[in-house]
């Protein structure tokens, strides 16, 4: 048996879009931004 681990990737482009690349590096658009996606809370600081 073998582990293997995949990083997931949430960004929004410089014309506004968001994109997910998953760990296996399929890029998908999706419609939630960044850090709706992963649940993310303030407070955030950047």
């Amino acid at each position: 048996m073998s582990l293997r681990f995949g990083v997931e990737l949430a960004f929004q482009d410089a014309a506004g879009r968001n994109w997910l690349r998953r760990g296996d590096g399929h890029l998908s658009e999706v419609q939630q931004e960044p850090i709706a996606l992963y649940g993310i809370g303030r407070p955030y600081d950047f």
